[in-house]
């Protein structure tokens, strides 16, 4: 990009509660799309199936509740849960260009689109 532009534009942006915004369902559809061995795929499965929670405060125990989106971001699998759900976000103008960390991301706009970045950052609110 700097060969063709004087300069560019970096945004960051941190997702602070994109690990709790991970479908399960979605991930595995996801996941099945991916060229990885069935075992990884099962254990991924086998991992976010029958997910519950419940809290203890003071002797009291609340309901048990069902999880069907959030990954732990500390686990393991967290980071690469929240890269393959976000692998199809993508910048509206193909010039540019969206990198992706765990819950860090990049957006990148050359100073020839400096109009322009106003456009992206809404597709990246969406």
């Amino acid at each position: 990009m700097l060969d063709e532009n004087d300069f560019m534009h970096v945004f960051s942006f941190d997702f602070s509660k994109a690990f709790d915004t991970v479908r399960h369902a979605s991930l595995m559809t996801k996941l099945a799309q991916l060229e990885i061995p069935d075992c990884i795929y099962n254990w991924v499965n086998d991992f976010f199936d029958n997910q519950a929670h419940c809290t203890k405060y003071a002797e009291i125990v609340s309901a048990v509740v069902n999880i069907y989106a959030s990954v732990i971001q500390g686990s393991a699998i967290g980071p690469t849960s929240y890269i393959v759900t976000a692998a199809d976000l993508h910048p509206v103008i193909t010039a540019h260009r969206i990198v992706k960390f765990a819950d860090d991301t990049y957006l990148v706009v050359p100073s020839k689109n400096s109009h322009l970045c106003e456009v992206e950052i809404d597709h990246l609110r969406a």
